[in-house]
């Protein structure tokens, strides 16, 4: 896997992830949010077991050797550190993916966009702080420009009131489970391929989100052809977004990874524009320029890469035995 594939993969997810909002959209019109994210995970679980068994079909066709479990070995990594790193990943993608479905029922769509474009700064905090992490001036600078953008998009319709307060604390919120998210991702990348993670992150995922059917006791599925494209739909999201993320931070770090993730209120405008006829003002085009500015900028700097010397995978595993 080369540099830049890894980028190709990101930017690929960043424009699945914008189809997001409109498919829960559609769906929300036939079954609760808690059941389309329980569905969603349960069909994209579906959608990797066939994936896994399409690659272990062609492998064993092609007589190809399996995809290396002995880096487990070479790094002296536990089954049991394993299993709570994949736990980790999956609690905090299914809190993330949750938590920021209520917050868009507590506070507007442009406050949560705006709070949310503040994962880049939350993962370089974390990322540093607790492992070891570096970056360099330049990325810095880009990571600052990308973030002004994403401010303005929500600039125009970003409304301060007491009554908002709560939405607004839990789309933040959101964002720091969306951090935690790509560092455990990023730490299970030295040691698993992307299809492993996934197909076991989609699975405990599953069990997480299981209790909230029981919360509104609502239809579980859908009961239109409509409905059920959207919900297969939103689970192809997962399972093609998810998986490149989790493929391209291989390479890349997961600092870049969440400053790319800035974009998707770009792709997440133009296609409410595209299905829904959502007008696109000045602010949006003034912030899809600045962060297209600050990605572009990011391009110069050798942070975007992952690299042994800049990250300490083992204070992640010592966080997970403890």
């Amino acid at each position: 896997m080369n540099r830049q594939g890894s980028i190709a993969a990101i930017f690929l997810a960043q424009l699945v992830f914008g189809l997001v909002p409109p498919l829960i959209r559609f769906c929300q019109q036939e079954i609760d949010t808690n059941a389309v994210m329980f569905d969603r995970f349960c069909i994209g679980f579906l959608f990797f077991v066939v994936w896994d068994g399409f690659i272990t079909f062609r492998r064993r066709s092609f007589g190809l050797s399996a995809p290396t479990e002995l880096e487990v070995e070479k790094q002296n990594l536990s089954s049991i550190s394993l299993l709570g790193l994949l736990c980790l990943a999956s609690f905090f993608l299914s809190l993330s993916t949750v938590i920021w479905a209520w917050s868009l029922t507590q506070t507007s769509i442009a406050n949560s966009t705006l709070l949310y474009s503040m994962l880049p700064l939350f993962t370089v905090l974390v990322g540093w702080l607790m492992l070891n992490q570096s970056f360099d001036r330049l990325f810095l600078i880009a990571m600052t420009v990308t973030m002004v953008g994403g401010f303005i998009i929500g600039l125009n319709d970003f409304q301060i009131s007491l009554e908002k307060l709560q939405g607004d604390l839990i789309a933040l919120l959101s964002a720091l489970f969306r951090t935690g998210y790509l560092l455990t991702v990023e730490t299970l990348r030295n040691h698993l391929n992307a299809t492993t993670i996934m197909l076991r992150v989609s699975a405990i995922c599953i069990i997480l989100t299981l209790p909230l059917l029981f919360i509104n006791q609502g239809k579980v599925f859908p009961y239109s052809t409509n409905g059920w494209l959207a919900l297969m739909g939103l689970a192809l999201t997962l399972v093609v977004g998810q998986g490149l993320m989790a493929y391209s931070l291989k390479q890349l770090s997961s600092g870049f990874v969440s400053l790319i993730s800035c974009l998707d209120p770009i792709f997440g405008a133009l296609f409410a524009w595209l299905f829904f006829s959502e007008a696109l003002n000045v602010y949006n085009w003034i912030g899809f320029v600045i962060i297209l500015l600050g990605v572009g900028l990011t391009s110069y700097s050798q942070s975007i890469i992952k690299g042994t010397e800049l990250f300490d995978s083992n204070r992640v595993l010592d966080m997970v035995e403890s």
